[in-house]
């Protein structure tokens, strides 16, 4: 088995302190001589208790097992050992002592290189024991072995010729003389990385804003002749570093190449909330010939931390199909200050009658803004969205709810299309839209204006909401400015349509009144009066323009033209007839194009005898 250790910091300053209380440093006899010069050691009495050794069962100074990853151990069975010298073997008569065994061989690395722990045992006591180390052909012995304990032997540290792999024959002698069989195995002899003692995993208690488990230090040069180099940067390979889980899983990995002559390191590991327990989090470091274990921290996840959705108002009244904006705060719960702080760039979500609406991010301030519109008071909530991505997840969820406590209902009025005709009837199509169906007692009201800034109401148009729909209706003044309007209350937002405007010539009949109103049968009635049109400036004659006398008779509903005649250069005008009965008399004018209105006077009744 090829013999790997590593021993934490701590372990290897304990057992520094027992190196360097040794009698002395490990013997080499090699043959060719070694190329480094062994440090010639001195026996010491097992029952010296002024010299303090590292030993297996020393807490302050732990050996490696079979069982400990970091720490290798020698597994090779003992092989068939020299027979002892007659001139120690019992003499006739006598029963001869069994010979000793040894049971394990442990290399053991210290602070000051790396020593062999062996456990020898005798029915008649263990009196040396020594170990031969071989690799190219060139043998190097180990004889300074010194007793630590019950059935424990140590050396001093061991001083290797070179850096390869060595086998080794380890032999035990009893008092009487008897060897025991050898103990062989193999063992490595390198350079190895040793994380140093500022090695650091923090926090030990994760939580929202520590969220990431840091792990930084450095890798010393431990050598196994000479101990911790802590002035020595690690730099032999390209190592890998990882940080694992309990189950010796990598949750965090990196690399320290060999031209990185610091030999500094920083891994990161930032679970998610939900997939993260308790857990004891341990370096490693592989080099080329092995795996080191370093230090180890136990890391604990707190509660998730608080959060709250703050609105600058939960409550306001709109204008249906108005936007209303929500704006607010998300905020966290700080476990050192116990103070509320906002939340930059988290996600966070709203619901209304038709589902949640995600894809809202709070800014640096940790603010929002939002609009929502609506037709009827309404409730939204708006939360935190831990669903999204870009969620903490060491962050708890929350809610808050806004709400519109009333609607006031809009109103849309719109005209189109007007025309005016020779009768002074305005026709135009109107639209009316409300925001929930329907409108204030079911009208509008048309206004007039004879210069688009003095309005008259005129009266109103039947509506049963939102339609479309022509309406005519005659109007006094053929070249005005007219609008719908739709008053306030009731829940209704006060609305106006927009402008529409004709024109024609208004036209004027002046008297048109009979001299008589009875007179006898076939008597003569007269008219007299003035024609006149306006514009948009004054009332102006209207010239030579022939005017007409109009009867009805008592009881008819058709008029005839009973005379005519042509009105002066004052637009003056007189027509005269026979009454042979009873009936209505009007003087009318009727235009001849598009630039004017029909005009009529009053209507008169005439009595005949």
């Amino acid at each position: 088995m090829r013999l790997r250790t590593t021993v934490p910091a701590i372990t290897a300053a304990a057992l520094l302190a027992a190196i360097l209380a040794l009698p002395g440093q490990a013997l080499a006899d090699s043959t060719p001589a070694p190329t480094g010069t062994p440090v010639a050691g001195a026996s010491a009495s097992p029952s010296d208790s002024g010299t303090p050794t590292a030993s297996p069962s020393d807490s302050n100074a732990p050996t490696a097992s079979p069982s400990d990853s970091g720490t290798p151990t020698d597994s090779a069975s003992p092989t068939a050992g020299p027979t002892a010298d007659p001139s120690t073997s019992p003499t006739a008569g006598t029963t001869p002592a069994d010979a000793p065994t040894i049971s394990a061989v442990t290399p053991v690395d210290t602070a000051q290189g790396r020593v062999l722990q062996v456990r020898a045992s005798s029915s008649i006591g263990v009196g040396s024991v020594s170990a031969t180390l071989s690799s190219g052909g060139v043998d190097t012995t180990v004889n300074t072995f010194v007793q630590q304990g019950d059935g424990v032997w140590q050396s001093g540290v061991v001083v290797l010729p070179d850096y390869a792999s060595y086998t080794e024959s380890v032999t035990a002698v009893d008092t009487a003389g008897t060897s025991s069989a050898a103990f062989t195995g193999s063992m490595d002899y390198y350079k190895r990385p040793a994380f140093d003692s500022s090695t650091t995993i923090t926090p030990s208690t994760l939580s929202y804003g520590h969220s990431t488990v840091t792990a930084t230090g450095k890798l010393d040069t431990w050598d196994p002749a000479t101990g911790l180099h802590t002035d020595e940067p690690y730099l032999g390979d390209d190592e890998t570093l990882t940080l694992n889980n309990g189950a010796g899983t990598a949750v965090a990995w990196g690399y320290l190449w060999s031209y990185q002559n610091n030999a500094n390191f920083s891994l990161t590991y930032s679970p998610n909330y939900s997939g993260f327990k308790t857990d004891v989090l341990t370096l490693n470091t592989t080099y080329a010939h092995g795996t080191v274990t370093g230090p180890a921290a136990a890391v604990a996840k707190a509660s998730l931390t608080a959060t709250r959705v703050r609105l600058d108002r939960s409550t306001a009244t709109a204008l249906a199909n108005t936007t209303v904006s929500v704006t607010g705060t998300v905020e966290y719960l700080d476990s050192v200050t116990n103070t509320w702080k906002p939340l930059a760039n988290q996600a966070f979500k709203y619901l209304d009658q038709y589902g949640w609406y995600v894809g809202y991010y709070t800014d640096a301030n940790g603010r929002f803004s939002i609009g929502v519109s609506t037709t009827t008071p309404r409730t939204w909530t708006f939360a935190t969205d831990s669903s999204d991505y870009r969620w903490d997840s060491w962050l708890a969820d929350s809610t808050a709810n806004f709400s519109v406590t009333s609607v006031t209902q809009t109103v849309s009025l719109s005209l189109s299309s007007p025309q005016i005709d020779e009768y002074s009837d305005l026709t135009f199509y109107q639209s009316v839209y409300t925001s929930n169906g329907k409108i204030p007692n079911n009208r509008v009201y048309l206004l007039q204006s004879a210069n688009g800034k003095t309005w008259t109401n005129l009266g109103y148009i039947p509506t049963t909401g939102s339609q479309s729909q022509q309406f005519q209706a005659w109007v006094s003044n053929p070249h005005a400015y007219w609008r719908l309007y739709s008053p306030a209350g009731g829940g209704y937002q006060a609305a106006f349509s927009n402008v529409i405007h004709t024109f024609r010539y208004g036209t004027l009949l002046t008297g048109g009144k009979p001299n008589h109103t009875t007179v006898k049968k076939n008597g003569w009635v007269t008219f007299r009066g003035g024609l006149y049109d306006q514009g948009y400036g004054a009332w102006a004659p209207m010239k030579n323009t022939r005017v007409y006398l109009a009867f009805r008779p008592y009881g008819s509903k058709n008029w005839s033209l009973a005379t005519s005649a042509k009105t002066n250069s004052k637009g003056a005008y007189s027509l005269s007839a026979k009454a042979s009965r009873g009936g209505t008399w009007e003087v009318v004018w009727f235009t001849s194009n598009t630039w004017f209105v029909d005009a009529f006077g009053p209507s008169t009744y005439v009595h005949v005898k």
